[in-house]
């Protein structure tokens, strides 16, 4: 099982708020992901504030927990695990029937959109110019970074934000995609301190 690192949430004196940031989290320490707690909670302060938010490469729900603390909530996975040498890993026979496991626990389920198959081809059923918030957890090489880019940016209404996960980890051709997208379109991001999340802000 992979968890995060156990960690104490920032309070900010909100009792509703802090709850429910911290009750995200706990939900998703149940869950098999990568995602740690700091960015977790680092996810939960963005998406509480997204009327609209996509989460692109969910596995098993971990961080669909916190990203369900948006308003509305679109999943999008292939839901096929793991590859190990060539073979599906044995943890991940049936992924999307624990994702559903995940979130069917959750209290608002009914304000997430699950999209099964690759992100390349549900792009055209979001508008552009829509969503608040993006986190992006798949595609870990440089032609799936870069299609991911082309076709979700422009979903992003100005100001949004986009969140990669897994920057800085060894990833090189991931984070060339990246370098190269910005460049071309004049645009700057930043890695999150203490974090495996790369931020960009259209």
């Amino acid at each position: 099982m992979h968890i995060g690192t156990n960690r104490k949430i920032k309070l900010t004196g909100n009792l509703e708020y802090d709850n429910k940031i911290w009750d995200a989290i706990l939900d998703s320490r149940r869950t098999d992901g990568w995602t740690m707690d700091y960015e977790l909670e680092f996810l939960a302060r963005e998406a509480i504030q997204a009327d609209e938010a996509i989460e692109i490469g969910c596995y098993k729900g971990k961080s669909s927990n916190v990203m369900a603390l948006a308003k509305h909530l679109t999943c999008i996975d292939d839901f096929k695990g793991e590859v190990e040498g060539g073979k599906l890993a044995k943890e991940d026979k049936d992924v999307l029937k624990e994702f559903k496991k995940t979130i069917g626990k959750l209290k608002n389920v009914d304000i997430i959109v699950v999209k099964e198959g690759k992100s390349k081809d549900k792009k055209d059923e979001f508008k552009d110019n829509t969503i608040d918030l993006i986190f992006i957890d798949s595609g870990h090489n440089y032609t799936e970074m870069k299609e991911n880019l082309e076709n979700y940016m422009p979903k992003l209404k100005i100001g949004g934000k986009m969140y990669i996960h897994d920057y800085g980890v060894g990833f090189d051709d991931k984070e060339e995609a990246i370098e190269e997208y910005l460049i071309k379109n004049s645009m700057t991001g930043e890695a999150i301190p203490q974090t495996f999340l790369y931020r960009i802000i259209k």
